[in-house]
């Protein structure tokens, strides 16, 4: 969200200015990095996947 700068956080805080802020000041500290949230995404979705059948469909067109 960082680098793209593709997703407006006073959309995402819903006009709630204090909520922008914070969602902000996350988005800014030097210990949230891509790789780290991706890591956390992955081990949800690890999680929430065990013991069950998946499929997995990629769309490989431009």
């Amino acid at each position: 969200m960082v680098a793209g700068k593709d997703v407006c956080l006073r959309r995402l805080s819903k006009g709630d200015r204090a909520l922008e802020v914070r969602f902000n000041r996350f988005l800014g500290n030097s210990k949230v990095t891509k790789e780290r949230i991706i890591e956390s995404w992955s081990e949800s979705t690890a999680a929430a996947v065990t013991g069950r059948h998946v499929l997995a469909i990629q769309d490989t067109s431009e």
